[in-house]
């Protein structure tokens, strides 16, 4: 996948790491902003995007604790 290598080559320090997942997970936190996208579209940002490019370059703990409460609400935000 040509982006989320592009994005790995991006994070070299632990800092750099901690803000990419700080990044993401505030991109799917539904209870804090809601999404400005359709809901075709969010869906697609969900899974075409977010799901192949960015959650595999999780590392940390925390990050994948709370990707695993988010991504769910953010799945159904629109049901």
């Amino acid at each position: 996948m040509k982006l989320a290598s592009e994005l790995e080559d991006k994070i070299k320090t632990g800092d750099e790491q901690l803000v990419f997942e700080a990044d993401s997970l505030a991109q799917i936190d539904v209870e804090r902003v809601k999404p400005t996208f359709t809901k075709e579209d969010y869906l697609k940002f969900l899974e075409e995007y977010f799901e192949k490019d960015r959650v595999p370059l999780f590392k940390t703990k925390t990050s994948k604790k709370y990707l695993k409460e988010l991504l769910p609400k953010a799945k159904a935000y629109f049901d």
